[in-house]
């Protein structure tokens, strides 16, 4: 966006130099497009996609608001396949935008299917929420890593309310130590074993069929 601005302001300006008669300007447009289409991701959806009509969704790699359309429409068209009992949700995520992490954890939380999370990787900052947010199971496979901080925003109500909803979420079903809060910048790792033992996950995978077992609630 900032780069079509700076286009257009240069395009002005040489059509006011040059009496707006004899102008023409030519820049890579298709490149442009190409470049914009890398930063921001399309939300179309492959509705052939064997996956998709398997009831299995993939959220990797940044959460912003391009990924949480997508998967608003992945989930609802998902919600619609009678043979589908669940939704699977493969995640890999350092996290992302508030707002986008917000519209996929609705997504989730109000499907009319359950909803399970599966993290294949990386689980950090966002990610945890939408992980919580799970209707099924939450599990992971054994390397994953998983990765909390405080909210950050310039805006201090915006951060504290959601910050509020943040912790909330993220202690419902678990055990966290206490010594993880209050949140701050710094940011609080640990792996597949310690967040079964906090119970922030509900299983290992260890073969494609069999998870490690659930700890008891207290």
């Amino acid at each position: 966006m900032i780069r079509i601005i700076n286009l257009t302001c240069i395009f002005i300006v040489l059509l006011f130099l040059t009496g707006c008669n004899t102008v023409q300007i030519h820049f890579p447009v298709d490149k442009l497009i190409d470049e914009m289409a890398g930063k921001y991701p399309v939300t179309e959806v492959d509705y052939d996609d064997f996956n998709l009509n398997s009831g299995t969704i993939f959220l990797n790699g940044d959460i912003n608001i391009w990924k949480a359309t997508r998967f608003q429409k992945e989930i609802m068209y998902a919600e619609q396949i009678e043979d589908i009992s669940e939704i699977s949700v493969y995640m890999s995520s350092s996290g992302g935008d508030a707002e986008a992490m917000e519209i996929i954890c609705n997504a989730v939380q109000f499907s009319i299917k359950k909803v399970d999370v599966i993290v294949t990787g990386y689980c950090m900052s966002s990610a945890c929420k939408i992980l919580q947010c799970a209707t099924g199971k939450r599990l992971a496979y054994p390397a994953a890593l998983f990765g909390l901080h405080a909210v950050r925003s310039n805006n201090n109500y915006f951060r504290d309310s959601i910050e509020k909803d943040y912790v909330n979420a993220i202690r419902k079903k678990s055990r966290l130590p206490e010594s993880f809060f209050p949140l701050t910048d710094r940011l609080i790792f640990f792996n597949a074993e310690e967040a079964l033992e906090y119970c922030f996950i509900d299983g290992i995978i260890v073969t494609d069929s069999e998870a490690a077992p659930q700890i008891p609630a207290p």
